[in-house]
Formats: structure tokens, sequence, C-alpha cells
């Protein structure tokens, strides 16, 4: 994969510059995640990647992260947007135009 991201900040006392750095810590971590685990499957090549926040439940947890509060940071509208994008992008769950199309052997699922 490749691309760069600036993380950009503004500090005057130096707190905001640890936030970017944990940013751009934490950006480095997800590449690295992200790049392992498409090595396990070098036969894919990835058309588009997105990161969606998630789910925290603390009761589904052990200590200490059992004492974190409960959050829910999904945003289904950007999650949807993103799905309908990659869904025109791929024409995915249109009829197949003639019975040569590969997407006549594929599964329409019924919306």
């Amino acid at each position: 994969m490749s691309g760069t991201i600036l993380v950009a900040y503004g500090t005057k006392h130096g707190s905001t510059r640890e936030v970017a750095y944990a940013v751009a810590e934490t950006l480095e971590e997800s590449r690295a995640q992200l790049v392992k685990a498409l090595a396990k499957v070098p036969e894919v090549d990835p058309y588009a990647v997105a990161v969606f926040g998630g789910v925290i439940d603390p009761r589904s947890l052990r200590f200490p992260f059992n004492r974190i509060p409960a959050s829910d940071a999904r945003d289904w509208s950007q999650i949807r947007a993103w799905a309908t994008d990659i869904a025109g992008t791929f024409d995915f769950g249109k009829a197949a135009s003639d019975a040569r199309d590969p997407r006549s052997e594929l599964q329409q699922t019924p919306r």
C-alpha cells in the first residue's frame, strides 16, 4: 500500500503535539495491521479500504478494559455511503444483461 497522510497540529504548550503523535502512531499501527492481514491472502488486490468505528461494550471485556465507558462509534450513514459506492463500482446486485455475463452465475441478493 502506498500513500502519505499528513498529521498537522498547532500547539502553544505541547499538549496538541502529543495528540498528533498519538494519531500518527495509531495510523502507522493500523497500516501495519492491514498490510499484515493482506499478506495472508496475496491473491487479493483490494480495490478500496475503509476503516469504520466500532462498539465498546465493557461488559464483554476483562479488567482493566471493563472499566472504560461504553461507546458506539459506528457512523451508519458513512458505512452505507461507502457500501453504496462500492456496489455501484462493481454493478453488484443488478441482473446480468445477457447469459454470458459472469454475473449471471452469481447468487443475486434480493433487496
